[in-house]
């Protein structure tokens, strides 16, 4: 019987690597003429699935398709999309099979694709988009904390909207980004919202930035703390002020609502009478 078992676990193995050797990714199989492709958007709306329609020309095919595959908008004013899962189909010769792909824009100034919008499959040629797009594969994380990593790629958006608290695998993507770009990460959350306007265009909204401010106290005094733009001017004065008489070091959770604030450079300081000890800046982006 451990005889019998063996060859049987052999057998399996070796159909297994059969399996492996027979497996063609979708660009190699397109290039070589094996399978024909219609790509069409699902819905309307930002990403979103697109239905790829295959019809293998010869023979049966094991197709893969990779993460980090780019699909080409055959509109130049849309977006291209990229997925971030690797889907695997096994095709009859000369059958017609479907597959469903989720898609991540990957240029947030273009506009958002709708039903009738076309693609097609290409070799993506940034490579930190297709690191991206591998390490994303297979992963549980939010639909919309993706689409932001994509964006902190393709579009260099800020990494602080990649927060999610508690969630130590979106901690750890946050991380990953901010190695794969050599950038350093920000001290500050924020809460990113999409959505689109008449013309497809995306529409980027924050409401709030929430994050850790340290400090020390040198001299006792009247603590104030105030919000500036990127002119330097004070916009905002955040409560009346509160005696400090204890020198040392300070911290404190900073949440500041900032629904309809322009795009663009803050930063929030913090004065003992009338001498600034510390300063954080923030970006709305």
């Amino acid at each position: 019987m451990k005889l019998l078992a063996f060859v049987l676990a052999s057998t399996f193995l070796l159909s297994l690597n059969s399996s492996d050797r027979n497996e063609i990714d979708i660009l190699t199989a397109l290039e070589k003429k094996l399978v024909t492709v219609d790509i069409k958007h699902d819905d309307y709306g930002l990403g979103g699935d697109l239905i790829l329609k295959f019809k293998p020309l010869n023979k049966s095919l094991q197709l893969i398709i990779p993460a980090g595959t780019r699909f080409k908008s055959h509109n130049e004013e849309e977006q291209d999309l990229m997925n971030a899962d690797t889907k695997r189909i096994i095709l009859a010769s000369a059958k017609p099979g479907a597959v469903r792909v989720k898609g991540f824009c990957v240029q947030s100034s273009n506009r958002c694709p709708n039903e009738e919008s076309g693609y097609t499959p290409q070799k993506e040629g940034d490579e930190r988009l297709v690191k991206l797009a591998r390490y994303l594969d297979g992963k549980s994380i939010d639909h919309d904390i993706k689409q932001t990593s994509f964006w902190a790629v393709s579009d260099r958006e800020s990494v602080s909207g990649i927060y999610k608290e508690g969630d130590k695998e979106v901690e750890a993507l946050r991380k990953f980004i901010c190695t794969l770009l050599s950038k350093k990460d920000v001290w500050y959350n924020t809460d990113p919202t999409y959505t689109l306007d008449a013309n497809r265009n995306i529409v980027y909204e924050i409401t709030k930035v929430e994050g850790l401010i340290s400090y020390e106290v040198a001299k006792p005094g009247k603590l104030r703390m105030y919000v500036l733009n990127g002119e330097n001017e004070v916009i905002r004065s955040l409560g009346e002020g509160s005696q400090i008489s204890h020198l040392g070091n300070y911290k404190f959770n900073f949440k500041l609502a900032v629904k309809g604030w322009e795009r663009g450079k803050y930063s929030v300081q913090l004065k003992i009478d009338e001498e600034i000890i510390h300063s954080q800046e923030f970006e709305i982006g």
